[in-house]
This record gives C-alpha cells, structure tokens and sequence, in this order.
C-alpha cells in the first residue's frame, strides 16, 4: 500500500505546495523503487496515489492522457476546481467500464491526493478522492481541519495515513504545546519528517518502504521534483520519483536533504560522489 501527504507549506512570505510519499509496491513481492508520484500535463497540479496499481495506474495515465488531449485543460484555462470534477467524473467512467469482476470485488482502499494551485481563487488545492464502498464510485474528499485550527492544509493518503496523522498531531504538540495552536501560522515540513521517520523504522514485511518521493508545486503554476539523497544498504544513494540514479546520470533538478530540510539548485554532477553537494540554502 502506501503511505502519501499533500500539505500547503508556510513560508515567511509566500505559501507552496508539497506531494510526498513512499515507493515501494508490494503484494506477492517488494519493489522498492516505484513511482507514485505524477505531475499532470498541465502543470499547476499532481496526483499520487494508494492502493491496488491494478486501479490506480490505469487511472492516473488515463487522466493525463485526458488534460493532455483537451487544450483549455492543458493550458490550465480550466481551473483545477473545474479539473477536480473531470477527475472523478473520469475516474467513474472508466471504473464502470470493468467487467468480469469477481463477485465482491471492488475498488476499496482506492484513493488519490490531487493537489494544485486555483489561479482563480488564488489559493493551493488539497483533496482525496476515494472510492466509497456504499455509493459505489469515487468522490472528492476535503481535508479535516487541524489540531483544533479552521486551517485545512494537509491530507494523507494510504494505510498508514492513520499512523502518520497521529504522528503529525503529536509532533505539532511537542513543538507548539496543546490545541488550540495559537502560535501556529501554519506547516512547515513536518509531514515529510513524519514520512521519513516512518520510511526509516519500516521493514521487509511492510506495506510502504523504498526513499520518500517528493514533488513542489509553485503558486506560478509549475511543478517540480526533487532528488532525495537516502541511505541504502550502509551506503548514501540519490533518488528520483524512489529510482535509484544511475552512476552516469545527471539532472539539474534540486536536491532535498530530508534531515536538514534544506535544497541545492546545482542539481546532480555526479550521483556517485558523496557529500559533494552543500544544501547552502533553505527554500
């Protein structure tokens, strides 16, 4: 399964929006280096999901297929408010196409994160859409709000979601004292925190596992990944969408230390050198 959070990000001057989650899929098997993570043709936007790939990954490439054929989609002249019911109205359709499911087969435990920034309110978007058992169909879910605040600005998805939002609770509450949170203007990085130290404890038997995947959404409507520098077997490796780089790969993507928090802009030279890269800046 998975464990995924979407959470707008407080900075002291602007606001930006974080999508991370493991990489492994599992069921008969362990792949520790599976993408969960997409960006969506337009931009402005990603989903990730949790649960059955034999759902999700059709899904998903559907949908992008579809932003990508439709020019007010792709152009983001539709806002993602409106893109948010061509989603589940998406997911519906092609869900009903399936035929020859076993008797008491359906898509439960499917669910997404879609996240992006509305150029019309001006705002990031954060919703789960899920399939609901009883209605027999995927809807959009808004996120609770948190910690006693009206701020609803992270989401988490997969079977561990319960685990990571008590985690995140207990977190906020050691740094900033019980609800209500009076002194708290919002989130900073601490559901990547929860999802590394949760990555870092978890073992072969697990449902999640692999590097934590992580995607920046910019309120000028770009979408960006980072390389995540992780340990694996004794050694530090670089990762992308949880894919172990290859010795002669490069990118200009920034780099995120997930200890320190903070990023390199000078991208990847060389993935087999360690400790070459200073995270000099905080983002």
């Amino acid at each position: 399964m998975t464990i995924a959070a979407a959470w707008i990000r407080q900075t002291k001057t602007v606001q930006e929006l974080f999508i991370a989650s493991d990489s492994r899929l599992s069921g008969g098997m362990r792949w520790d280096q599976c993408p969960k993570i997409l960006v969506l043709p337009r931009s402005d936007c990603a989903i990730c999901f949790a649960g059955d790939t034999g759902y999700t990954y059709p899904l998903m490439l559907q949908l992008a297929n579809a932003i990508d054929a439709f020019e007010k989609s792709r152009t983001r002249a539709d806002d993602i408010r409106k893109l948010r019911g061509h989603v589940v109205k998406t997911f519906n359709a092609l869900y009903d196409a399936i035929k020859g499911q076993a008797p008491g087969e359906d898509a439960a435990g499917t669910e997404f994160l879609l996240a992006g920034y509305s150029w019309v309110s001006k705002e990031f978007k954060i919703w789960k859409i899920a399939y609901n058992k009883t209605e027999k169909k995927f809807v959009h879910i808004t996120p609770r709000a948190l910690l006693g605040t009206q701020l609803r600005v992270v989401e988490f998805a997969g079977d561990w979601a319960p685990i990571a939002r008590n985690r995140l609770r207990t977190l906020m509450k050691t740094r900033l004292g019980p609800p209500p949170l009076k002194r708290w203007r919002g989130l900073d990085m601490e559901p990547l925190e929860v999802i590394r130290d949760l990555l870092r404890s978890s073992g072969p038997d697990d449902t999640i596992g692999g590097a934590p995947q992580v995607v920046k959404i910019f309120q000028h409507l770009n979408a960006r990944p980072y390389i995540i520098p992780w340990i694996h077997e004794g050694k530090t490796i670089h990762t992308l969408f949880g894919r172990h780089l290859l010795p002669y790969e490069t990118t200009r993507l920034g780099i995120l230390d997930v200890d320190t928090m903070q990023t390199s802009r000078h991208g990847l030279k060389n993935p087999t050198t360690q400790e070459r890269h200073i995270f000099s800046y905080s983002f």
